[in-house]
């Protein structure tokens, strides 16, 4: 069963906002609901996401005027970078099928056992 959280489109009224009430949410389809964020594992174990985290503190601290809070970004950025490592470093060592993210980002195929 998938859980549904009110849609943040049309507040759960299920029509769209923007136009008459007779006209359904293209969000949600008109149901007033839509299906609930992916679990926070599904990217806590990607490395990808932190890699991406990195990028886009070294984006932000390029345009940092103040020194020091430019030199907490770049921190920030080599920390993500850490983590990032450290979810490969896992997945090499317990190979995918074991780590957690592997199992919810990657579906799997019919038949497959």
């Amino acid at each position: 069963m998938v859980k549904a959280i009110l849609c943040p489109a049309c507040y759960g009224t299920g029509s769209d906002p923007k136009t008459s009430p007779r006209v359904r949410c293209k969000t949600c389809g008109g149901s007033g609901l839509t299906p609930a964020p992916e679990p926070l594992a599904s990217v806590a174990y990607d490395p990808r996401h932190w890699l991406n985290r990195a990028e886009e503190m070294r984006s932000l601290a390029a345009d940092m005027r103040d020194d020091g809070a430019k030199a907490m970004m770049l921190r920030m950025a080599q920390d993500y970078e850490k983590i990032a490592a450290r979810i490969e470093n896992s997945l090499n060592a317990t190979g995918p099928r074991d780590c957690e993210w592997a199992k919810l980002s990657k579906p799997t195929s019919p038949g497959a056992g």
